[in-house]
């Protein structure tokens, strides 16, 4: 697991978190479920389903606006649903890996460093 994301879930409880992911949707409740972090999360989504369409999904169930989400990911692809979705996104590179997003991009490396993110960058919307 990411250093640092047990204190950023305990200190978020209350925000309303997901899991998206492209990987299987039963594989990755079974890995929310072995962490133990499952009490973090509304719901955990995944499967062959895009991501867009899993945002849309999460945005009518919850009667949020794009504007209400930010989207932490570590791939490309998931900049490019960020940006398709009309959601703010931050990205996840770690120190031993070369930064794959655009300079106006936010990054952090673990969660510690991810609270001083969202207190010291406005969050825009990727366009």
């Amino acid at each position: 697991m990411f250093q640092g994301i047990r204190e950023f879930l305990n200190q978020n409880v209350d925000m309303g978190l997901f899991v998206v992911s492209t990987a299987p949707q039963e594989e990755v409740k079974r890995i929310v479920e072995f962490h133990e972090i499952s009490r973090y999360f509304k719901d955990v989504y995944g499967g062959s389903t895009d991501k867009k369409t899993w945002f849309e999904e999460i945005m009518k169930m919850n009667n949020y606006k794009p504007s209400d989400i930010v989207f932490i990911g570590d791939q490309l692809n998931d900049l490019k649903s960020a940006k398709e979705s009309g959601i703010a996104f931050i990205g996840r590179c770690s120190k031993l890996l070369e930064n794959p997003f655009p300079e106006y991009i936010p990054i952090f490396a673990d969660f510690y460093e991810i609270l001083s993110l969202f207190e010291t960058h406005k969050m825009q919307r990727c366009s």
